[in-house]
């Protein structure tokens, strides 16, 4: 584990600005020790991938309790994935950010399957996060969420079906029965079989649940019955996983992975935006605010930053 400085910058702790280091701690809330016991996943790599992931940890730091366990999956071989820079694995040391490596299990080719071997990092309750996206405020308010097999928000658009894919098929490929339920896809309100964003996944075993997940994803990958799979991969083979491990999906609310790209952050504030590109966050002022404090705060960060050219209508 890599160890960073006193974590002061806490914006959720369970001491206040009146305790001494020496007075003991409150005791966490309910909603606090849920959240507490569970990991919080992202995938990391040299290149644009590290500048999102950076901004991403700071933010987490910032919002967690001090001694949250935040883990960065560091992907290998070098020669696929570019090693992170110096100050990239500085400012991951300064915030306490664990750092493992793992490999893409699922095609070599395939960048989003990079996802499925990292949460297979943790072994317990975890909560894995697109590596583009800002937590804004805790979500201590939706506590209920971390107590479910699995918590996901439904997806924004039908991408699957809409280019000639099949849920049929890659139901039956695994001897399951094509669900019953139907839900409404969140941008477009048009009606489908349930179907996730990949972005947000909180799930009770990481591991469990990743190993089920490749091997669904690679079944399907392998299926030339099954169209229209990439890039959408990891989320056709999201549900049916699920239904493999016989796990109920809580739906997460729109505010745990709110799609900036799509709609314009307003209030209520959401828990966590999935921003997509370095010009949402540009044109939105809470994230511009909030980016442009973490740079202020860690210097380390301003260096990454300062060395992807996508970036420079924030650095500027």
């Amino acid at each position: 584990m890599q160890t960073g400085g006193p974590q002061t910058w806490c914006g959720w702790s369970n001491m206040d600005e009146t305790t001494s280091p020496a007075t003991p701690p409150r005791p966490l809330t309910r909603a606090q020790a849920a959240v507490a016991t569970h990991s919080f996943v992202f995938v990391v790599h040299g290149g644009n991938l590290e500048t999102k992931s950076a901004l991403l940890a700071c933010s987490l730091r910032q919002k967690l309790r001090v001694g949250q366990r935040i883990l960065a999956v560091e992907m290998r071989p070098d020669s696929r994935w570019a090693p992170l820079s110096d100050a990239a694995r500085a400012l991951f040391d300064r915030l306490g950010v664990e750092t493992v490596t793992s490999e893409n299990r699922v095609a070599p080719d395939y960048a989003h399957g990079n996802k499925i071997d990292a949460m297979a990092s943790v072994d317990g309750p975890a909560i894995f996060l697109d590596s583009d996206m800002l937590m804004m405020r805790p979500f201590i308010t939706h506590h209920s969420i971390l107590g479910a097999d699995c918590a996901l928000k439904v997806a924004d658009i039908d991408t699957f079906v809409r280019g000639g894919g099949a849920w049929s098929r890659a139901y039956r490929m695994f001897g399951l029965p094509l669900p019953d339920r139907s839900m409404t896809a969140t941008a477009t309100g048009e009606r489908m079989r349930p179907y996730y964003n990949a972005g947000f996944i909180c799930v009770k075993n990481g591991r469990d649940f990743a190993e089920c997940w490749l091997d669904t994803a690679q079944g399907i990958e392998n299926n030339p019955e099954i169209v229209n799979k990439r890039p959408w991969l990891d989320q056709v083979a999201l549900p049916v996983a699920l239904a493999r491990l016989g796990w109920t999906v809580t739906e997460a609310s729109t505010l745990m992975n709110f799609p900036a790209h799509l709609h314009p952050v307003a209030e209520p504030l959401p828990y966590i935006v999935h921003y997509h590109f370095p010009r949402i966050v540009a044109q939105t002022p809470r994230l511009l605010g909030d980016v442009r404090f973490y740079m202020g705060k860690f210097p380390e960060l301003r260096q990454v930053l300062a060395a992807d050219p996508e970036w420079e209508a924030v650095t500027g």
